[in-house]
């Protein structure tokens, strides 16, 4: 009979061991668990941010939003994922929550099993440089100073018109201007010339630069002038008389003096023009 109790009374113990150790192994469980849902949240998060820039042609959920996801080739893909074509380079533009989602689902991607957290809606501005407008102009005028031989000095042409005297917007990247004087060019007064902004080697923009040419003459019609005639291995200088007033870089009529030829050449300084024996017809 003692026997039979001492053994109760072990079984009994033993079942209280079992009880306390299976509490334990649950008081232990729930703060795993916790944790493990709190990482699985923390590894499935979209994070949005305003305001926000964005420097390509697309804005891309990266530019927008912090992507907390463990997975590296999914972190990616939401990274690089396009939302919404960007606005114009300076301009802004509003991206929401449920736009985002719409693309998700395009990429087969489940934004149901995403936590989303920050504003709802991102503004979203383009990346820009800003060209100055005092550039382009230089560009015009260094434009017309080459068309004009350098024999015209940049302080001897005024601009008159120009659209964008407060400079252009245009998209980041390596700016050149590429200038360009539309014909007649420096012998008329009014010069135009196109000024086109080219950005990473693409032109994006460009602008129309009018200009006067202020430079007094030169030469004056009348007057005795030198005609300095140029070809290959030749080089000659002979008296002429100017048919018409030429300002730096002009071309006008001179006629030499002893032969009576006429000829088109550039005055390029006071009382010197200058012409080529091919557009003398090789005679002086």
């Amino acid at each position: 009979m003692r026997l039979c109790c001492a053994g109760l009374l072990c079984i009994g113990l033993f079942g209280l061991c079992c009880i306390g150790l299976l509490c334990m192994g649950l008081c232990w469980a729930a703060p795993c668990r916790a944790e493990a849902q709190a990482e699985a949240s923390a590894d499935l998060t979209i994070e949005f941010a305003s305001p926000a820039y964005a420097a390509g042609p697309q804005v891309l959920l990266g530019d927008i939003a912090r992507v907390h996801v463990l997975d590296d080739g999914l972190r990616a893909r939401l990274v690089q994922m396009e939302v919404g074509a960007a606005p114009i380079p300076g301009g802004t533009r509003k991206i929401n929550m449920g736009q985002v989602q719409v693309r998700m689902r395009q990429q087969r991607i489940d934004p149901a099993a995403f936590s989303f957290q920050g504003p709802t809606e991102v503004s979203v501005t383009a990346v820009a440089e800003r060209v100055a407008g005092r550039s382009i102009e230089q560009a015009a005028i260094h434009a017309v100073c080459a068309d004009a031989g350098f024999a015209l000095e940049p302080d001897g042409v005024k601009v008159i018109r120009f659209d964008y005297p407060q400079g252009m917007t245009v998209p980041p990247g390596s700016v050149v201007l590429a200038a360009s004087v539309v014909s007649p060019g420096a012998d008329a007064v009014l010069v135009r010339a196109n000024v086109k902004v080219i950005v990473s080697g693409v032109a994006v923009r460009s602008a129309s630069v009018w200009m006067e040419i202020i430079a007094p003459p030169m030469v004056s019609r009348g007057s005795s002038v030198l005609l300095v005639a140029a070809g290959p291995g030749v080089h000659v200088t002979v008296p002429a008389t100017a048919l018409e007033d030429g300002r730096p870089g002009q071309r006008i009529r001179v006629k030499n003096t002893a032969s009576g030829i006429e000829a088109v050449g550039r005055v390029v300084g006071p009382g010197m023009v200058q012409a080529t024996l091919s557009a003398m017809g090789g005679v002086l």
